[in-house]
């Protein structure tokens, strides 16, 4: 019964998975002869916060702040992503 499901599958013989995945490595292959220097790419989020209470003692900072990043080195296929943040709390 599982042969008669897979055969009405598209896709389903070994040749045409074989062309599938050919193709997707010759197209990793070609980006990464596309791609002869390195790239960097990044961003940066800054944010903060006020705090206020009443009827009770405060329990931390009235402001407060915090700062995230991110930089991506690339080079032929190859990514180095190095993330980071801070938050003063």
């Amino acid at each position: 019964m599982i042969k008669l499901i897979t055969n009405k599958l598209p896709f389903s013989d070994s040749k045409s998975w074989v062309l599938i995945l050919f193709f997707c490595v010759l197209a990793s292959l070609n980006r990464a002869r596309a791609q002869d220097r390195v790239t960097v790419k990044g961003n940066l989020n800054a944010g903060g916060e006020v705090y206020d209470v009443n009827g009770i003692s405060s329990r931390r900072s009235p402001y407060s702040y915090s700062v995230a990043g991110t930089i991506n080195f690339a080079y032929k296929g190859i990514n180095l992503p190095i993330t980071g943040s801070y938050r003063d709390a």
